[in-house]
C-alpha cells in the first residue's frame, strides 16, 4: 500500500519541526525529530511512502514546534 499527501502548516518563529506518527491504539509509532530550523511562515511537506505491517486504522500524524503541537492530520490505512 502507498500513502500519499501534502502537509501544510504555520511556522509562527523559526524552529526545529518535530514530526510523530501516532497509530490506531494512540501509541507512538515513529518520531523523527527536527534538526534543521524552519522559517517562519506557511510551510509545505509534500510525502509518499510505502507502507508495510501495519494494521488498518486512523493514524495521526502531530507535528511540533518545540512544545507547540503545530498540526495534527489524520489518515487511514
Amino acid at each position: 500500500m502507498e500513502v500519499f499527501g501534502s502537509l501544510s502548516y504555520e511556522v509562527k518563529t523559526p524552529s526545529a519541526i518535530d514530526m510523530n506518527l501516532i497509530g490506531p491504539d494512540g501509541k507512538l509509532i515513529m518520531n523523527m525529530n527536527g534538526s534543521k530550523l524552519t522559517k517562519k511562515g506557511t510551510c509545505q511537506y509534500n510525502f509518499h511512502v510505502k507502507v508495510t505491517g501495519y494494521p488498518q486504522g486512523i493514524y495521526h500524524v502531530i507535528l511540533k514546534a518545540g512544545t507547540t503541537q503545530i498540526l495534527d492530520k489524520e489518515f487511514t490505512i
